[in-house]
């Protein structure tokens, strides 16, 4: 099934073309490059919003996990996990009898350590196949830089990537951990205490990941990610420690600084909520 507080999905537009349709098709006033919030139904026959995902419910085991907006069918809420989509009756041979050569060959597997993968003389191979491999690929790209056009664009794919949702802070080469509290994410223990004071308030299922904000440093634009915000507000909220703050003081007061131009934007310092309690009232 899917769930209603991830059936919003959060994209920017940058073509002025495409904000004058979407403007014209759903009625939503757009600012060019700025984010906002569309059910993810009208992005099924989006060319690149449609890649994006949103996460439904297992009707059978009721697990949450991701699916791609083009695979979804506004009208068909049923949906099931890879464990569950070949589970019982739905499976290709179930009430079909067991291939006798198949038979002996789990048995055989089961003999000799379960999964082939797991022998050592198998992992040995495969460590040398990827030796090889690393091998060829380095001494073909020996001595050769990316052009600056090429840097470029790799930098601004990336930049919109995180932008429109393909990308968030913990993927790929960005080794952020990433972690859950009730569903939602968050980075170090400063981030779970404003979620764990929050809940103690009842107040948890108002909170939200807080918006991509853009920002420019020595005239290189930068994606800031803010902590969190109040659903369906303009209240944002970053959590800090003194120490990180003052780390990289220059660029937290430049963050803060374009944040403030859009949003309510409250910054928690060491763990102090006093201020905060009074937006959840």
């Amino acid at each position: 099934m899917y769930i209603k507080k991830y059936e919003m999905v959060k994209i920017s537009l940058e073509n002025e073309r495409q904000i004058k349709l979407w403007h014209k098709s759903a009625g939503i006033n757009i600012i060019k490059g700025e984010p906002f919030e569309i059910h993810w139904s009208l992005l099924i026959t989006k060319k690149e919003e449609r890649k994006l995902f949103i996460k439904v419910e297992c009707d059978d085991c009721k697990n949450i996990f991701d699916r791609r907006i083009r695979d979804l069918k506004p009208d068909i809420n049923y949906h099931l996990c890879r464990k569950c989509i070949h589970k019982g009756e739905r499976g290709p041979s179930f009430g079909k009898p067991i291939n006798n050569g198949l038979k002996d060959a789990c048995a055989k597997m089961n003999m000799e350590g379960n999964n082939p993968f797991s022998r050592n003389l198998i992992k040995e191979k495969l460590k040398e196949k990827q030796k090889e491999t690393t091998s060829k690929v380095s001494a073909k790209n020996t001595g050769k830089k990316r052009s600056d056009e090429t840097k470029l664009k790799m930098s601004i794919g990336i930049k919109n990537a995180y932008k429109i949702g393909k990308l968030k802070p913990g993927n790929g080469w960005k080794n952020v951990a990433i972690k859950q509290y009730k569903n939602i994410d968050y980075q170090g223990t400063y981030e779970l205490k404003f979620l764990e004071y929050v809940d103690k308030l009842g107040k948890l299922s108002l909170i939200d990941r807080g918006p991509i904000i853009t920002y420019i440093i020595n005239n290189v634009e930068h994606n800031y990610f803010s902590d969190f915000m109040i659903k369906g507000t303009n209240i944002v909220f970053e959590v800090k420690s003194s120490y990180y703050w003052k780390k990289n003081e220059l660029v937290n007061i430049e963050k803060k600084k374009q944040a403030e131009k859009i949003y309510n934007y409250n910054l928690v310092m060491d763990n102090n909520f006093n201020k905060i309690k009074q937006f959840f009232i």
